[in-house]
């Protein structure tokens, strides 16, 4: 009898674990399991291709030798703009026409320095601010006359002040600028946080003999602070703290007047007294016709003279002339050196006419168009960006391990960032082949296919869902443009 009750004990036991057990993965299955669901809005979607390739200019063009000779002269250097037809390297030629050709050269070089020394001066007709601070004078009117060193306004800034003082020098050679140093104030019993800003080394001697240079401290002011306080200043050298052999007075770090460097008439005032301005920006604008004209001059002056040199020179074999407008980018030879019929002496290109050329594998390649527009990164240019439009795609294209490659050739539209470029850097290009704003999107997983098409499953009465078959437009990494069967606001679910 007890054998039978340890039985029907041990087998309640035995149903009561499995059913615990069935339970129990059932809870933990739908804790588990949850629906996920997304609703369908409207957003902007593009498909594109990448590539890398290098920065190379679209115009590259070598100057090559047109017979054996010495090299007499060099007229342009790596970086240097040149004109199309400009005289890039001279000869040795006993022609007396060569003789011409350097003296027109010559005279073209010493004007356009000249018309240089004037285009710079046009730069100083626009004003800006060499500091930041408070302006707190306007000394001149719109429409007023000035003459070259006429001050326009007054700036201070009172935010900082200034401490110059005497150190001897053994201890000065051993200073840097940016060293932390002390203020002490002797009329507050105060010391304040300074550093050196400026070190001169020009020895001075004092009445004892002992030999200093002038250090600059700077302070932030701490706003009870004015100028020609009386102050004695330290620097921390080697964890010491070396005092200055005398006391100086307080300035402010900037308390000057700003003056024009040309001449000319105030036509744009910018600012006025009480106003902030930052340096760099523009104080007042000034014009001046007689410059303008000078330049107008120059510049169809020096133009002729090349037009008429570069006639001269076609017909001599001493003078190897540029065949495009652009800059020199490379130079292979030197004033003196010997040289063979074609070789080359060097390359000018338009730098204003950039490109990469990018391989575009056979799946894609016609998907491609001219005129598409695309993104340029460049590895050395961390923040800038640059845009681009396809200029040409091959025809021809080479295998590599079954599969053809196209070249397809980018052309970089200007931006204010072009200067920064350099032939050869490496870039990452991407090509938009198609793009849609504010179309039905959805992601990628919710898009199910079957042997009648693509579907979703849309949620329909609470926790019911419908089979919805649908047409698929643009697709990306991410998102499936929906062209129809669905609407904005519809609850989607991923089953």
């Amino acid at each position: 009898m007890k054998k039978k009750y340890i039985v029907i004990i041990l087998a309640v036991i035995i149903i009561g674990f499995f059913g615990y057990k069935k339970f129990s993965n059932k809870a933990v299955s739908s804790e588990v399991f949850q629906v996920q669901t997304y609703q369908v809005s409207r957003g902007d979607i593009q498909t594109s291709i990448t590539g890398n390739g290098n920065i190379e200019s679209s115009i590259l063009k070598e100057l090559k030798s047109k017979n054996a000779a010495s090299i007499e002269a060099i007229y342009a250097k790596v970086g240097e703009k040149v004109n199309k037809d400009d005289i890039i390297v001279k000869l040795k030629s006993e022609n007396n026409n060569s003789s011409n050709i350097v003296d027109r050269r010559f005279e073209i070089d010493k004007s356009q320095r000249d018309l240089d020394k004037l285009k710079k001066k046009i730069d100083l007709l626009t004003l800006k601010s060499p500091y930041s601070g408070i302006i707190t004078k306007l000394y001149v009117e719109k429409g007023e006359e000035v003459g070259q060193g006429k001050a326009i306004v007054r700036i201070v800034n009172k935010e900082y002040l200034r401490l110059t003082v005497p150190f001897g020098k053994h201890v000065v050679d051993k200073m840097t600028v940016g060293m932390k140093g002390k203020i002490y104030l002797p009329t507050y019993m105060q010391t304040i946080a300074a550093e050196v800003v400026d070190i001169n080394k020009d020895p001075n001697s004092t009445s004892s003999g002992a030999i200093t240079c002038n250090v600059t401290l700077e302070t932030k002011n701490i706003g009870a602070l004015t100028e020609n306080t009386k102050a004695r200043g330290t620097v921390l050298l080697n964890g010491a703290e070396i005092t200055s052999a005398d006391v100086g007075t307080l300035k402010w770090k900037v308390n000057r007047d700003v003056k024009v460097e040309t001449s000319g008439e105030i036509s744009q005032i910018n600012i006025k007294e009480g106003q902030r301005v930052n340096k760099g920006d523009i104080i007042a604008k000034l014009t001046n016709a007689d410059l303008s004209d000078q330049i107008n001059m120059n510049e169809r002056r020096i133009s002729n003279e090349r037009r008429k040199l570069g006639e001269l020179s076609k017909n001599d074999k001493s003078a190897i002339n540029s065949p495009i407008t652009g800059t020199i980018v490379a130079m292979n030879v030197v004033s003196g050196e010997n040289i063979t019929v074609g070789q080359t002496l060097g390359k000018v290109a338009d730098l204003e006419s950039f490109g990469i050329k990018m391989n575009v594998d056979e799946s894609d390649v016609l998907k491609v168009k001219e005129g598409q527009k695309a993104i340029i990164k460049v590895a050395a240019l961390k923040d800038v960006q640059y845009e681009g439009i396809v200029d040409s795609v091959s025809y021809e294209g080479k295998v590599n391990n079954g599969t053809a490659e196209y070249i397809v050739s980018l052309k970089l539209t200007k931006n204010e960032n072009m200067n920064m470029l350099r032939l050869g850097m490496s870039a990452n290009a991407e090509i938009i082949l198609q793009s849609k704003k504010g179309v039905l999107l959805v992601p990628k997983q919710y898009v199910k296919k079957d042997e009648k098409g693509y579907y979703v499953m849309v949620q329909k009465n609470g926790d019911k869902s419908e089979k919805v078959y649908v047409k698929v437009g643009l697709v990306d990494n991410d998102k499936s443009e929906i062209i129809s069967n669905l609407k904005e606001g519809d609850i989607l679910v991923n089953e």
